[in-house]
């Protein structure tokens, strides 16, 4: 499954999902999201939206 990030300078990004870290990594700007898509390290600060849920 791929996501959109959705830091203003990276709203095209797709952020992949890190299995060795077990976590999800925007290219875009290195940001790190956990497997709910709460933000671990910036320089996001919001959460990925959750769908389905």
């Amino acid at each position: 499954m791929n996501l959109p990030c959705f830091l203003d300078s990276c709203k095209r990004s797709i952020v992949n999902w890190n299995s060795a870290e077990k976590s999800w990594d925007c290219p875009c700007h290195v940001g790190r999201f956990d497997c709910d898509g709460k933000v671990l390290h910036g320089p996001p600060v919001k959460d990925l939206e959750s769908y389905g849920k």
